[in-house]
């Protein structure tokens, strides 16, 4: 099933942009190294502080939880940038060389979205789901 929702293009600087893909058009390929991510987030305080909306910069991290968040905000960048006016193609090491005020604008960009990649694992209200809750 493909998504409704066309990419959308926004600028980084004055003269480069970014199109980002909806979240919902995601391939699982590309979810998954960040859903990996996640999942050792969930033994850090990182966990806490994003339930908490707690800013990243109001934490108190460790070298190791701070790499964590980066490497979080990298998997989501690639995750969701489908074009870019830069020459280069799309890659975790293409994204970390952007000039600060960009790299900084594609994290403002990607951050709002992270919530829709997330799985859902919340049972269905539909009563003929194999996940709706058995009747007493």
């Amino acid at each position: 099933m493909t998504s409704t929702t066309e990419p959308t293009k926004h600028p980084l600087s004055e003269t480069t942009w970014v199109t980002l893909r909806d979240p919902k058009a995601v391939s699982e390929k590309r979810r998954r190294p960040l859903m990996k991510l996640i999942k050792h987030m969930q033994e850090s305080p990182l966990a806490a502080a994003l339930h908490a909306k707690t800013p990243l910069e109001d934490l108190v991290l460790s070298d190791e939880d701070y790499d964590l968040a980066q490497e979080i905000n990298d998997a989501l960048s690639l995750a969701l940038v489908e074009s870019w006016s830069r020459e280069s193609e799309i890659s975790l090491d293409t994204i970390t060389d952007l000039p600060g005020p960009e790299y900084d604008a594609l994290q403002r960009l990607v951050a709002p979205l992270f919530p829709e990649l997330k799985p859902n694992f919340e049972p269905t209200p539909d009563l003929a789901s194999p996940t709706a809750p058995s009747p007493t």
